[in-house]
């Protein structure tokens, strides 16, 4: 029998377990409207694809986000989510001449409108919020349990 959760990190003690592995990577953590969590990395495209597992997870079972947080080190920004989905976005801000900052993406999506938080990694500081159509972002980005 497949197990859908193979792979992925579920509870606090595994995830203490893969921290203690590398302790420089930020992580998110989904919690679902059962109070399941899951924790994934935000590093590599990678990493990036539990994502879109627990997505698929997530809709097998009617479920949507309660909350999605970064984690890096003992700091932690929790965001709640309510709305009709979740958009969640790697990014980055930079300019030339100017060193690159890692960000996150998170968002609300509310019918046809997307309220963005873009978090500062590692420092997880909210650099910025901006409202966006639905239809300006990335698709793979977004989970729509509400329509």
């Amino acid at each position: 029998m497949h197990n859908e959760n193979e792979g992925l990190v579920t509870d606090l003690e595994q995830w203490k377990i893969e921290y203690r592995k590398d302790k420089t990577k930020v992580w998110v953590v989904l919690t679902l409207s059962d109070d399941s969590k899951y924790f994934f990395k935000n590093d590599t495209k990678e990493d990036f694809q539990d994502w879109h597992k627990i997505v698929k997870i997530a809709r097998k079972g009617s479920l949507h986000a309660k909350e999605v947080g970064l984690r890096y080190r003992s700091n932690i920004r929790i965001l709640p989510i309510n709305g009709d989905g979740l958009y969640l976005s790697r990014s980055a801000l930079g300019s030339p001449g100017v060193e690159t900052v890692k960000t996150m993406t998170i968002g609300t999506v509310i019918g046809k409108t997307v309220f963005k938080t873009i978090v500062q990694l590692p420092a997880l500081t909210i650099m910025d919020t901006v409202e966006d159509g639905l239809e300006d972002c990335f698709e793979e980005a977004t989970w729509i349990w509400q329509e």
